[in-house]
C-alpha cells in the first residue's frame, strides 16, 4: 500500500459516529446519512429512544444530539440529519490532499 493510500485510510478511520443508548452501550453508525438514519430507526423500534448521537474525534464531529422519548423522536431525527451530514462530510479527506502527489497549494511556479 502506498503512503498516500495509508494516510487516506488513516484519516478516514478516525471519524466515527455512534448512537449511545441510555444504558451506555454503543451502536456504531455507518458513515452514510440514510444508512445511519435507518439504524437509528431500528434502535427506536427496539425501544432504545433514550440516548444520543456522538462520535470521534472531538473537534471534528459536532457535539452530541440527545434523544429522550418516542414522542420526541421526530425532533431528534430532524436534528440528527444535519449532524450526520456534517459527520459524513468530515469523514472524507479534504480535496486534493490525497490525490497522489503534493497538493497544488504547495507547488511553486
Amino acid at each position: 500500500m502506498s503512503a498516500i493510500n495509508r494516510e487516506r485510510d488513516e484519516y478516514l478511520s478516525r471519524v466515527t459516529a455512534y448512537y449511545m443508548r441510555g444504558n451506555h452501550t454503543f451502536r456504531a453508525l455507518p458513515l452514510d446519512v440514510e444508512g445511519a438514519l435507518a439504524a437509528l430507526r431500528e434502535e427506536r423500534d427496539a425501544g432504545e429512544t433514550y440516548g444520543m448521537l456522538c462520535g470521534r474525534p472531538n473537534g471534528v464531529v459536532p457535539g452530541p444530539v440527545h434523544a429522550s422519548t418516542a414522542a420526541e423522536w421526530p425532533a431528534f431525527e430532524d436534528a440528527a440529519r444535519p449532524w450526520l451530514e456534517t459527520v459524513v462530510a468530515r469523514s472524507k479527506p479534504p480535496n486534493g490532499v490525497f490525490s497522489g502527489g503534493t497538493p497544488s497549494a504547495g507547488k511553486r511556479g
